[in-house]
């Protein structure tokens, strides 16, 4: 786990939260502090402890912070705090719990419990009575949550693109990025709780005086908020308003800040803030689009995060998959073409994990020992397979487990939003074959018959067991429409197997010319297939008529997706 804490110059405090997070001994711990001051804090001042790592960034605003924070980790769950808070001992290891026993959920916030406040102020708190899960925006309304104790798994970050960093403090829309961040999370589909499980302690002390000029930022934060919602799915999102509206005219905010404050001026807040955020344009992830306001700015999330810089080689073209279909065939005709840079490892496969116990388990289990089979869980060692470039215009990779993944599609989105994918697709009764026996050769398949192996499929597919689970990637029209979603129809190109077989040298052409290189490269040793199965056995008619049953929907959606004839594919 990573936890990320951004600040502005607060050394003692952020000292503090610091030492309190670092009280826990759960393993594996990462915790980031990106402080965002003029000049950097003296790093003397933080524990020496391996696990703190110190980053001084020159980005602006919270929301910018943990972008800078978020692409630094590798880990599955990431959680936030602030610099004025404090986390008892507890809190990462009941995080950690959480995530561990609730497999369905993706975003969860804690409580914030106020600290000492003085007679004359308050400390904002915010206190859950039940625990409740949301997984539509429709039910947004039930979800409030505070980015002081909030925790998600990594690939929430990457499906949205990051945090919006016109919103939340430090932003030009001053507040609600993590309203924000909810709701963009619920339009995906994914589910959100709010849950007493864990909390942090709040010391972020508030005058009275100061009560409405907080809340008015607050709300011209969720005003913006509404209207970007608004503008994506007006229907769900007018329920959900028409719910707060409620709140707010018989209610009280469900953050506590010590008085209940007047009406009038949260409404002119949060109609300035919807105005806001309706004139503003929207990015592919639907953020708000910054305006440039006289400060020096560095967004934190360009297409290559953090810790790739403009000038460093980065993957501009993919190869997708599928498995044992003729992608490692693709790898090696590429690699000697003078305008094109390959990954020297195939399947570094880092654009389809998120650092999930089952996934690590996994692929420590099936490592062959070898390094063209290592696994990359981390961005900076993923940057370092291409470091080799040396001004090629084309930075490619071949990973054939991102066809069927279902987060890679977003990660390259996002890491690389403006990158070709190619897809080569096989028979799948026959793929399913062929990766079955090339499992049995390594000795990683423990069933001796495929029918066997297919019985199992359903409980492997629920254990993150890829490798093994044969019959996932062949659905390919259900694959390919999840890169249909996320990339313009001109970016993707799919082939066939056969193709390949029938005209080596055409479809080498074809896919040069895709990529903007020169078509008429020939490499040496076209004729020569790799990584193919070095026995030639028949799946068994019955065999292949039990497959072709369960196929057969989506073969006949993958005809009317390319325009092509794969009726053989339908054929005992």
């Amino acid at each position: 786990m990573t936890v990320i804490v951004p600040t502005l110059g607060r050394r003692i405090s952020a000292a503090r939260a610091i030492r309190s997070i670092l009280q826990s001994d759960y393993p594996a711990l990462r915790v980031i502090l990106v402080d965002q001051s003029d000049a950097p804090l003296h790093e003397d001042a933080f524990p020496g402890d391996p696990r703190f790592e110190y980053v001084h960034s020159p980005t602006i605003g919270i929301s910018a912070a943990r972008n800078v924070g978020v692409a630094m980790a590798a880990d599955g769950v990431i959680a936030h705090t602030d610099d004025d808070c404090e986390a008892p001992p507890e809190w990462v290891e009941s995080i950690a719990r959480l995530f561990e026993s609730r497999p369905d959920v993706d975003l969860a916030y804690g409580e914030v419990h106020a600290g000492k406040a003085q007679p004359d102020g308050f400390i904002p708190a915010y206190r859950i009575s039940r625990e409740v899960v949301a997984n539509r925006l429709r039910s947004k309304h039930r979800i409030e949550g505070i980015g002081a104790c909030m925790a998600y798994r990594r690939r929430v970050w990457e499906m949205l693109g990051g945090f919006d960093e016109a919103l939340g403090a430090g932003g030009e829309l001053f507040s609600a990025e993590e309203v924000d961040f909810t709701a963009r999370a619920l339009r995906r589909g994914l589910a959100a709780m709010e849950t007493p499980r864990f909390f942090v302690i709040h010391h972020g002390y508030r005058t009275w005086e100061s009560q409405t000029s907080l809340l008015t930022g607050h709300l011209f934060g969720i005003g913006a908020t509404a209207a970007k919602q608004m503008r994506r799915s007006s229907g769900s999102y007018l329920y959900v308003l028409a719910r707060l509206g409620l709140r707010w005219a018989f209610g009280r905010p469900l953050v506590d800040f010590g008085r209940t404050p007047a009406r009038l001026p949260r409404l002119r807040a949060f109609v300035r803030g919807f105005r806001e955020g309706s004139k503003r344009p929207l990015d592919a992830n639907d953020r708000l689009q910054a305006r440039t306001n006289g400060r020096s700015r560095r967004p934190a999330t360009s297409v290559q995060p953090s810790l790739v810089t403009p000038h460093e080689p980065f993957p501009n073209f993919f190869l997708i998959g599928a498995p044992k279909s003729g992608t490692s065939s693709l790898h090696q005709y590429l690699r000697p073409h003078p305008q094109i840079f390959m990954s020297p490892l195939k399947e570094p496969n880092f654009m389809a994990l998120d650092g999930t116990d089952q996934q690590r388990e996994y692929i420590e289990s099936e490592s062959k020992g070898e390094e063209q089979q290592r696994s990359v869980w981390t961005l900076a060692e993923y940057v370092d397979l291409f470091r080799g470039a040396n001004g090629e215009r084309l930075i490619g990779e071949a990973s054939s487990w991102y066809l069927h993944s279902p987060i890679a599609p977003q990660r390259i989105r996002f890491y690389a939003p403006q990158s070709k994918l190619i897809a080569i697709l096989r028979d799948p009764a026959e793929r399913a074959w062929s990766d079955f026996r090339m499992h049995r050769q390594l000795g990683s398949e423990p069933c001796e018959t495929f029918e066997e192996a297919l019985d199992q499929q359903e409980q492997r597919r629920r254990v993150w067991n890829w490798g093994l689970a044969y019959l996932t990637p062949g659905y390919y029209s259900r694959h390919l429409s999840q890169y249909r979603a996320e990339f313009e129809a001109g970016r993707l190109l799919v082939l066939l197997t056969e193709d390949l077989r029938d005209d080596p040298k055409g479809t080498l052409r074809r896919i040069q010319a895709f990529l903007g290189a020169d078509p008429d490269f020939i490499p040496p040793g076209l004729s020569k297939r790799h990584n193919a199965s070095p026995t030639r056995e028949a799946l068994a008619p019955a065999t292949r008529e039990r497959l072709i049953a369960l196929y057969r929907d989506d073969i006949v959606q993958l005809q009317e997706l390319l325009g092509r004839d794969l009726s053989h594919w339908l054929r005992v």
